[in-house]
């Protein structure tokens, strides 16, 4: 149906029934932005309810959802206000249509539905995001809150077990592909411990696979164009049981981190549909791919914390891609990333310090790029696969890249990401197709939104509140490696025999982890007669020693493993450079499993879905 406002883009919602918008509300300036629409309608919901929303205020809100400046955060606002309207008997029909109409543009039968580039809140027209330049505010409208759609698979059995080589522990279900099994004290069955997914909720099978290029498909039903996610990169299906693999079972088996971003790509027949690809250090790592068949990942999204607005998650997440998309083109990959590589950003002030090294490096002239980059390549300030996420979410809620921020550095930066010249410094050939997007003015650091206070860290706390996600010590590596490899805590009072069989187990997986604690806190890299490695290692023989202890209660060994662990914390703190703080691929699990200390940490993480590889999964039936 045309349109019945006059002058429009093409209408989102057409209810010619409801007539005239009511002149009282006024009429939202052509100008208005995203944020400024869901201002007008919170401050005009009362009004509109107060007598019952009526026909001439339903085409109000028809109006709005037709600007030519609305998108998805715009619709989901007037979806919400509608979802608990009082519409009069007249008007309760059409504001039905109105509402089913919005949800269906917003979601689709698929969780999102593509709708290409939107006009951009600032002067310029619309922008195709495929496109080599382009600077926008604001370009998808995304709900984050949004919920991700059904698995279109299910495993097949057969060839997930011949890749992962499993042998006897062949996997039968799904939840048996992300399960450590823990050796039996008594010798019997091992014990199946729900490491990689979260018990009683759904594990949702996500395709991937590399020759399907960059139109990722299925991964584009979890992952709208503009956002991105964490991809834990994991070989848990291979390496089921625990026992002997060291520094990988400290770990998780969590080897590597992919930064999915989703873009608008081009498909065989010449369209435009929207795909996936990955931002990874190593740059040139899979070439901005998922990877190979044995080598599956868990998709996390993230979390903001209430009181941030649907604009404002866009704002942040466009801010986050952008800055994603900048350190990935200018940090170095570290060659010892097992714990040799320092973690230098442990406060907000400390990545604002690596943001403006970003930008000199992008925007300086010859001697200041060189000057940041042998800053940037400096070991100290090297960044390796799971820091490049910890430092784009960092900057991209901490660092908005308006003018109130840059100042002087605006024009710039804005030239630099409308061109993209600087891309041709990242080794990897999808990087083009991510949207370099500037922050809106109004965009605030998120500290400052929610009113917390930035700090330092200091000798008792090792890292700032107010970063995005907290990092990790190594005792906090040894607790959760301790607490995870096998429990004590059986739901009953164990008999001698069976705490003296779990001691000697434990002490076994123990003894068999240390080189991979060593390594990961890098006291490799120590003289044996450094005071520090001595005093760790001594901490470890304590940890050793209690583990070999048979205790028949779980409260027992709590309280005589709890203060090894807080000694711990004081002897192997991170120093003043930042060796001693991680944040490892498996850091990012662990926060989306709820399993690590989030104190001063702002974003959450949550799983979206199980990435396996499409050789390993069947199609679901068309219902």
């Amino acid at each position: 149906m045309p349109s019945i406002i006059p002058g429009a883009r093409t209408p989102v919602v057409s209810a010619p029934q409801l007539g005239r918008p009511s002149a009282t509300l006024g009429t939202p300036a052509d100008t208005a932005d995203t944020s400024t629409l869901i201002n007008e309608l919170n401050a005009k919901w009362p009004q509109i309810q107060k007598n019952g929303l009526s026909k001439a205020e339903g085409a109000w809100l028809v109006q709005l959802a037709n600007h030519q400046n609305a998108s998805e955060p715009v619709w989901a606002a007037i979806v919400a206000k509608l979802e608990t309207s009082r519409p009069t008997a007249a008007a309760a029909p059409h504001i039905t249509a109105v509402r089913e109409t919005l949800k269906a543009r917003i979601s689709g039968a698929s969780g999102f539905t593509p709708t290409g580039p939107t006009t951009p809140t600032t002067p310029g027209g619309a922008l195709d995001p495929a496109a080599s330049g382009g600077s926008q505010v604001g370009v998808h409208g995304i709900d984050y809150d949004r919920k991700r759609p059904a698995s279109n698979y299910t495993v097949n059995f057969d060839a997930a077990n011949a890749t992962f080589n499993r042998g006897a522990n062949k996997a039968t279900k799904t939840e048996d592909l992300f399960t450590t099994l823990v050796p039996n004290p008594a010798g019997g069955a091992p014990m199946a411990v729900p490491t990689h997914y979260e018990p009683g909720k759904e594990i949702k099978l996500i395709a991937y696979d590399n020759a399907w290029g960059t139109n990722q498909k299925d991964i584009a039903r979890f992952l709208a164009p503009g956002e991105v996610m964490i991809a834990v990169k994991h070989h848990k299906p291979k390496h089921a049981v625990l026992g002997g693999a060291g520094k990988e079972e400290v770990k998780l088996d969590a080897t590597h981190i992919e930064l999915a971003v989703g873009v608008m790509t081009t498909n065989a027949d010449g369209k435009k549909e929207a795909g996936a690809i990955t931002l990874n250090n190593p740059q040139n790592y899979e070439q901005g791919l998922f990877g190979e068949a044995d080598y599956p990942m868990i998709f996390l999204k993230m979390k903001f914390p209430p009181g941030i607005s649907g604009a404002d998650k866009q704002a942040y997440m466009d801010n986050i891609r952008t800055w994603l998309t900048i350190a990935n083109t200018f940090t170095n990959f570290p060659g010892d990333y097992n714990g040799g590589d320092p973690l230098g950003t442990r406060s907000v002030s400390q990545v604002k310090t690596m943001g403006d090294k970003l930008i000199q490096a992008m925007t300086g002239d010859p001697a200041q790029q060189a000057e940041a980059m042998a800053w940037l390549t400096s070991a100290d300030n090297k960044v390796y696969c799971a820091e490049l996420a910890h430092v784009a979410l960092n900057l991209g809620i901490s660092y908005p890249l308006n003018k109130s921020n840059l100042g002087a550095r605006f024009d710039a930066v804005k030239t630099a990401l409308e061109s993209k010249e600087f891309l041709a410094k990242n080794g990897n050939q999808h990087a083009k197709l991510v949207d370099l997007t500037l922050a809106p003015e109004s965009l605030k650091p998120m500290q400052e939104k929610l009113g917390v206070t930035a700090t330092e860290p200091t000798a008792a706390q090792p890292f700032g509140d107010g970063l995005a996600t907290r990092p990790f010590t190594m005792p906090n590596l040894i607790e959760e490696f301790v607490a995870s490899m096998a429990t004590r805590d059986l739901g009953r009072t164990l008999t001698p025999d069976e705490a003296k069989g779990l001691a000697a187990a434990q002490t076994e997986l123990f003894k068999g982890s240390r080189p991979g604690i060593v390594e990961a806190a890098g006291l490799n890299q120590m003289p044996s007669t450094d005071p520090r490695r001595v005093g760790i290692e001594a901490l470890l023989d304590g940890i050793q020693g209690v583990l070999a202890q048979p205790f028949t209660e779980y409260a027992q060994f709590r309280a005589a493993i709890d203060p090894l662990l807080a000694k711990a914390g004081e002897v192997a703190g991170p120093r003043p450079n930042g060796a001693g703080a991680f944040f490892p691929p498996h850091g990012w699990l662990l926060h989306a499993l709820n399993k690590a200390e989030t104190k001063g940490g702002l974003i959450g993480m949550e799983i979206v879905g199980h990435g396996l590889h499409a050789s390993h999964l069947n199609e679901k039936p068309a219902p």
